[in-house]
């Protein structure tokens, strides 16, 4: 007679890049108490190491195609062991989607065991009855009542019965994740009770006013009803799932209680959401915003710790600010002054001079990179040195039109740093007491012009966070939030920013000082920490002074009050997501008039304008054919036939050379002529190529001896850096009088030594003034809008491409 432990236990697990991360490993060790045989069925791909794991805790090892999701592998799985299904008295489908067991499995089974009526079937959840429709593939007008498939234990009467069989033998192909619960979650549980098996769960869905209780309400299964599971959900949802509740404290409610109420390692949780989410998403979830006391005195948790400020200054008027500010930090960090210039040393070392600090607290760095390379070329030695480092800069760096704004900004970055000296001893508390902080950074400003400000990264700094990503080895989502340091002050662990010192920077890889106000890799670096911290297995929090709250807390309820107001009256609903949705609805559709408007107007004149063009070229390319083919032979960073066989090995056999199908085929299809050349951007750098109907080698081999031609934007920014000024000077769109008279005009007031050509290196490719009377650049930036995003000269680009086109 067989035994009630005699199980078999069948576990999906699906990751991304294949990794096995420690949960994973520790819930198979669990469930072994309760299983006398696991067999792993793998969705899609498993690195090495990972396949040791599995095979290290459990039975069987299946891999699969990655298709059906959790229902298409445990399809594959009683399709081919049905025999084998028959031996065990009981049958468990898991799968990796939740942390535990936070309790012991072997009192789950008992509690299932011990109750007066006995269920042929059971799951964790059950999900309670729900009148909607969630996709067309269900096959009842309302959700029914079911057993959430995650975790799901079945009697043998169950998993031998030809209903159940026939079940997986008949499921059909599932391609979404909404396919999956309706074909296979909500149909499994209608076709079995149907068949006459009775079913239950371990906690019901009584007394919660909304049905997915695992995701909404996880703090009060766990804590409550001793629940084992925590859905991975709670930590990697959108945030817009618990806003809409009002349940945006259950991520942090549930770690707080497996920190201090069970013997779970929270390590677990940590390791894989750091890997696998983004950070502005853990951030929210897990409410990663620290407000901080500034005057009630405070001791140092560890007073062991070492700790340094770093500032860098890089106008001798800076000087006494940053100071006052630093000396806060005196007594629990040792001081840091990083300047470009030695002027401005010696005033940082005249204002200091009651703090006593040694020489070598004042360092001399090269005019690269500004306060960038401060932290991250001359001060690479401290993080080999201190636990934790601050680091700050003065108001002059911010380079803001108006200098009263400027120190404004200013003041609320360091005093989000260095507020007093109980603030920073709270700071330092802060990192103690959670040990899985790396970086923290003030909240991005929310007042006057920085509204609106650094809601996204822009195009040219996501180009150079990926390139940088990849040359680091960050492997952790991309995120176009990040929570990164804003105006460039921020306090870290130094263990967590190791992997961005591993690289032996230089000065010469950084721009040279004055630096342009964008488009360089300065922007990256500076967003590149929280993906560094986050590779390192740390997060990123916001920090804040209490002293400072209130006003935000004001600020961002004005613009709540004032922008989502004129939203709900202009749009007609009162909650966030109808609202969203008939704002883009309404503004897909506007666009979509727009764009043909415009398309048809513009389709006609480009069409009349370069039809002659087309022609012309087509003749001197026709002529010069020879001399085209030995103008190639020498610029493999043009055309390397090689790498694109390589790259296209389904051309062979279609009758034409290399080089032929890529002028007739090959660059429309976005394939790219070398390792250098990128199609896709040679096209955005130069539009005309494509109303000219010529791949971008013709254009290049036609217009390059008449003109510089760009091969991309990132090649335009470089060649604008050293030579901008000297384009700007010579340029005929440029008038500085009558610039210097809209600048006047536009901003009340110029600031002193105001320089004409300086200003509009600046502030030129972001704003709306006008360069000179007949250059419109409203309508310039509407021709060419990556010029904005990429941080370029509009008169400048106008003299190098845009005249041209």
């Amino acid at each position: 007679m067989l035994h009630m432990n005699n199980r078999l236990a069948v576990y999906c697990f699906y990751d991304r890049d294949g990794i096995v991360d420690d949960y994973v490993l520790y819930f198979l060790k669990e469930l072994r108490r309760t299983a006398s045989r696991i067999c792993c069925v793998v969705n899609g791909k498993l690195c090495e190491s990972g396949r040791k794991a599995l095979e290290g805790s459990a039975d069987e090892v299946l891999c699969r195609e990655n298709e059906g999701l959790d229902a298409g592998a445990f399809a594959f799985f009683v399709n081919s062991h049905s025999e084998e299904i028959r031996k065990y008295d009981e049958l468990i489908f898991c799968n990796n989607s939740f942390f535990g067991p936070l309790y012991p499995l072997e009192n789950v089974f008992c509690e299932m065991d011990g109750r007066n009526r006995k269920n042929d079937f059971w799951g964790m959840t059950i999900h309670p009855r729900y009148e909607c429709v969630i996709h067309k593939s269900q096959k009842l007008g309302y959700v029914n009542e079911h057993v959430q498939s995650y975790f799901m234990v079945f009697t043998r009467q169950v998993s031998s019965s030809p209903v159940f069989l026939n079940f997986f033998r008949e499921l059909p192909p599932i391609h979404s994740f909404y396919e999956a619960v309706c074909l296979f979650e909500l149909e499994l549980t209608r076709v079995l009770s149907e068949a006459g098996f009775s079913y239950g769960s371990l906690s019901d869905h009584e007394g919660f006013p909304q049905p997915n209780s695992t995701i909404l309400y996880p703090d009060i299964l766990i804590r409550e009803k001793k629940f084992p599971f925590i859905k991975r959900k709670v930590f990697i949802e959108d945030y817009g799932a618990f806003f809409s509740s009002g349940r945006i404290h259950n991520a942090e409610s549930c770690l707080q209680y497996v920190r201090e109420s069970t013997s779970y390692d929270e390590g677990l949780i940590w390791q894989h959401i750091l890997r696998t989410a983004k950070m502005s998403v853990l951030r929210q979830n897990l409410n990663l915003n620290f407000v901080l006391g500034t005057s009630s005195s405070t001791k140092l948790i560890n007073p062991y710790r070492k700790t340094a400020v770093v500032c860098y200054i890089s106008a001798p008027s800076d000087a006494k600010e940053c100071i006052r500010f630093a000396s806060n930090a005196a007594g629990m960090a040792d001081l840091y002054f990083v300047s470009g210039k030695e002027e401005v040393l010696d005033a940082a070392m005249k204002c200091a001079a009651c703090l006593s600090l040694p020489a070598d607290r004042f360092i001399l760095k090269p005019g690269r990179g500004g306060d960038v390379s401060a932290w991250l070329i001359a001060c690479k030695p401290l993080f080999c040195s201190y636990d934790y480092i601050c680091f700050v800069r003065g108001p002059a760096d911010l380079r803001l039109h108006d200098s009263i704004l400027s120190y404004d900004c200013f003041r609320m970055c360091i005093e989000s740093m260095l507020f007093s000296k109980s603030y920073v001893a709270n700071v330092l508390n802060t990192f103690e007491t959670h040990p899985e902080l790396g970086l923290a950074v003030m909240p991005p400003l929310r007042f006057g012009p920085f509204y609106g400000e650094n809601f996204f990264v822009s195009p040219g700094t996501r180009d150079y966070l990926r390139y940088l990503m990849s040359d680091l080895k960050l492997y952790v989502p991309f995120d176009d939030d990040p929570v990164a340091p804003c105006g460039g002050m921020f306090w870290c662990r130094t263990a967590a920013l190791r992997k961005v010192f591993c690289r032996n920077w230089t000065y010469d890889e950084l721009p040279q000082e004055p630096l342009p106000p964008d488009g360089t890799i300065l922007h990256a670096l500076e967003k590149i920490l929280p993906f560094a911290a986050q590779a390192s297995g740390y997060c990123s929090a916001w920090i804040q002074p209490d002293a400072a709250a209130a006003s935000i807390q004001n600020n961002l309820y004005y613009i709540d009050r004032k922008v989502s107001g004129k939203l709900f009256q202009t749009y007609g609903t009162s909650g966030l997501r109808p609202l969203l949705r008939n704002i883009g609805r309404i503004s897909k559709a506007l666009d979509n008039v727009k764009k043909a408007a415009q398309g048809k107007i513009r389709y006609a004149w480009d069409g009349f304008r370069y039809g002659r063009k087309r022609r012309a070229v087509l003749r001197q390319f026709g002529k010069e054919h020879e001399r085209f083919i030995e103008f190639l032979s020498g610029r493999n960073d043009l055309w390397d036939p090689d790498y694109y066989l390589g790259e296209n090995p389904d051309i062979a056999g279609k009758g034409l050379s290399p080089l032929d199908h890529y002028l007739t085929a090959g660059w429309k299809e976005s394939r790219s002529p070398s390792g250098s050349l990128v199609t896709d951007a040679y096209l955005r750098v130069n539009p005309d190529c494509r109303l000219l109907d010529v791949s971008p080698l013709v254009h290049y081999y036609i217009y390059s001896r008449k003109r510089k031609v760009f091969c991309s934007y990132e090649e335009l920014r470089g060649y604008l850096i050293e030579h901008c000024a000297e384009i700007l000077k010579n340029s005929s769109v440029f008038d500085p009088d009558y610039y210097t008279k809209c600048c006047s005009k536009k901003h009340g007031f110029l600031p002193e030594g105001f320089n004409p050509y300086s200003f509009y290196l600046e502030h030129g490719a972001y704003e709306s003034v006008r360069p000179s009377a007949g250059f419109g650049v409203h309508r310039y930036f509407e021709r060419f809008p990556d010029i904005k995003t990429y941080g370029i000269c509009p008169a400048a680009h106008y003299e190098l491409i845009g005249k041209y086109i």
